[in-house]
């Protein structure tokens, strides 16, 4: 197979505000040697942890209901019968 066939060139056109685009730029210059394909992978799998992490605090948070609501469960006073033996 030739590397002509499996190398892939891509214009992309974008309507950013030119604040963001320059933004994102110089951080592609700075941090990843202006290598923009370098950029928009890092890029990718930073949105895809994201996700990841977010699915986790969802789950985080609905133990952390349901351990409070055991935790409640736990410290109410248990229901006692009025009037018994000798309270009359």
């Amino acid at each position: 197979m030739s590397n002509s066939k499996t190398k892939v060139s891509v214009t992309v056109t974008s309507t950013w505000p030119l604040h963001l685009f320059r933004e994102w730029d110089d951080d592609c210059k700075k941090n990843f040697n202006d290598c923009r394909w370098l950029k928009m992978w890092n890029d990718h799998l930073a949105a895809k942890r994201e996700r990841t992490i977010e699915a986790l605090m969802n789950e985080i948070n609905a133990l952390k209901a349901r351990l409070d609501s055991l935790e409640n469960k736990k410290n109410e006073k248990p229901l006692t019968l009025a009037g018994g033996v000798g309270n009359d």
